[in-house]
């Protein structure tokens, strides 16, 4: 994704020679279903990038160009006490900076995700 947002700055700057090598479109393969594409729980410059990427592909969308973007959310799990404690301590240094996120209960994780196996989960994070 930022590469093509680069490639794309430089021909709006006049650049001509530029090659993009990529697999298929524009986040095809196992990019197109990776919860961490453009996720947003990361530190502020990398969520400032993350950000910018994602106003770029609406700007282009709104544009009519067809790159399939959609806005899911994303979920993390905790398997154990110790990642519950980890993702709890990420969601508490983020949320100030404006990310909202919310710790789940293995019980709200079942409400957000209900086709999911929560019996040997602590909990999780939404995003």
């Amino acid at each position: 994704m930022i590469g093509n947002a680069v490639a794309s700055h430089l021909v709006q700057n006049g650049v001509t020679d530029i090659v993009i090598i990529d697999k298929g479109g524009v986040a095809d393969g196992t990019s197109k279903t990776g919860s961490g594409l453009l996720g947003l729980f990361r530190p502020g410059p990398e969520r400032a990038i993350v950000k910018y990427c994602i106003e770029f592909y609406r700007m282009l969308q709104d544009k009519g160009y067809d790159i399939g973007l959609e806005q899911s959310g994303s979920l993390n799990l905790a398997s154990s006490k110790d990642r519950l404690v980890s993702l709890t301590r990420r969601a508490n240094r983020y949320k100030p900076t404006g990310l909202e996120c919310h710790i789940l209960s293995r019980d709200e994780v079942s409400e957000v995700h209900p086709y999911l196996f929560t019996e040997d989960l602590h909990g999780g994070k939404s995003v």
